[in-house]
């Protein structure tokens, strides 16, 4: 009788040995980025069911990463399309955090630094990305709010220092119509601002029998 349970028990432990040490070798292939793993999983035992979960966590780790390779693919290409456009772009979080401008933006910023510092005093155009948006806002909580509130585009004009901007707004909606993002587009107009007042000033001197 002792003999026969132990061969029993020898069995029994075998059996269960060998698809447990399969599905320990498996968890390490799926933990080290492998998700193409071939899982047998015959039977009805608890052994079974694991692998069968397992076999079933694979393929959904598998369809995930597919699908996030093919957003950071189509990301990249956006990511080149706004590095190479000549409008100047940045875009914002729903926090209202700066996560992107694309080298026009920052070299606009760059070659107005010293003027956007007289309305802006800790303006620093190396760390615009990382920073919040008030730190391009003269009134931050007012621009907050218009910009939450945005469900559509929206142009305003900016003056900061001696330079003016042209400034369109766009939200970024989800799929569900919840707000994920801005999308801001600055447009310089120093000069066209200082023509126009030169002409109205023409105009209203001609007007007055100058």
């Amino acid at each position: 009788v002792i003999a026969l349970a132990l061969a029993l028990s020898y069995l029994i432990t075998l059996a269960l040995a060998r698809p447990m040490a399969r599905a320990v070798a498996l968890f390490g292939a799926i933990a080290n980025g492998r998700y193409d793993n071939e899982i047998e999983h015959q039977g009805n035992d608890e052994v079974a069911k694991v692998l069968q979960a397992l076999d079933e966590m694979q393929s959904k780790l598998r369809q995930q990463i597919e699908t996030e390779r093919t957003q950071a693919a189509q990301n990249a290409r956006v990511r080149v399309a706004l590095d190479n456009v000549a409008s100047n772009v940045m875009l914002c979080d729903a926090n209202f955090e700066i996560i992107y401008t694309n080298p026009a933006l920052a070299a606009l910023f760059r070659d107005a630094e010293s003027d956007l510092r007289k309305d802006l005093p800790h303006f620093n155009a190396t760390s615009v990305v990382g920073a919040s948006i008030d730190v391009l806002c003269k009134n931050p909580a007012q621009d907050r709010r218009t910009f939450a509130d945005l469900r559509s585009t929206q142009t305003m004009q900016v003056s900061l220092g001696k330079r003016t901007f042209r400034l369109i707004v766009n939200p970024v909606i989800d799929s569900a119509g919840g707000p994920v993002g801005t999308v801001l587009e600055w447009t310089a107009r120093t000069q066209e601002v200082a023509v126009e007042s030169d002409m109205q000033e023409m105009l209203t001197a001609v007007l007055a029998g100058d």
